[in-house]
């Protein structure tokens, strides 16, 4: 608790728009719901930006506590579809079920929902399970698809207030066309961020 309102003290000292309490913990705010609550209020106390906790992808369903929050911030990683390379279109078919679960959980709690952290790894298969993968099957094309795929599946839609790309790096050298990890730095990819960031309009999202 000392930890995270000395760093929301310190946020609200450096006018930080929007502040993330907690990321991926797992029995820690299903067995402490009211701890979580009785913290968001003095975060709030000290820090008046916005705030937003980070869910790990197969656990945001049990948190208790989104409708004292901002945002719903899910850390997207989420397994689509077993297929090594798969199309635009089938990953634009895969995300269904899970958009859909998205849309009515924004919906129950009126907040938007807000990637605290999303991206994909430069390797054949990196929409299924990518925590199975090893750094073998290098390749670019299911990356840059990948980011196509999510994007374009969530970009304008009016409950999505955007996400935080995983990874990024300082140095200008990193990534690269034989680089195998999350960054999409110097990679196919790179351009279809671009073009999102750089010729989409994103609406506004209006916080409830």
């Amino acid at each position: 608790e000392n930890y995270i309102l000395h760093y929301a003290n310190l946020a609200d000292s450096l006018q930080v728009p929007l502040f993330c309490i907690g990321t991926e913990f797992r029995m820690a705010v299903q067995k402490r719901g009211p701890f979580w609550k009785n913290l968001i209020k003095k975060v709030r106390a000290i820090y008046s930006g916005q705030i937003t906790y980070a869910a790990n992808w197969d656990n945001y369903q049990l948190i208790d506590f989104w409708s004292e929050l901002d945002y719903i911030g899910i850390d997207a990683y989420f397994p689509l579809i077993e297929v090594a390379q798969p199309t635009l279109s089938q990953l634009l078919t895969a995300w269904g079920p899970e958009f859909e679960r998205l849309k009515s959980l924004s919906a129950d709690y009126q907040k938007p929902i807000l990637f605290t952290e999303f991206g994909y790894q430069s390797l054949t298969g990196t929409t299924g399970k990518h925590w199975q993968l090893n750094n073998k099957n290098t390749e670019m094309e299911s990356q840059r698809t990948a980011y196509e795929a999510i994007l374009n599946k969530f970009w304008d839609v009016p409950w999505f207030a955007g996400g935080f790309l995983w990874k990024w790096h300082l140095k200008k050298d990193a990534g690269g066309l034989k680089d195998p990890n999350f960054t999409p730095q110097g990679k196919p990819a790179l351009e279809v961020i671009t073009k999102y960031y750089k010729s989409h309009t994103r609406h506004s999202v209006a916080i409830k």
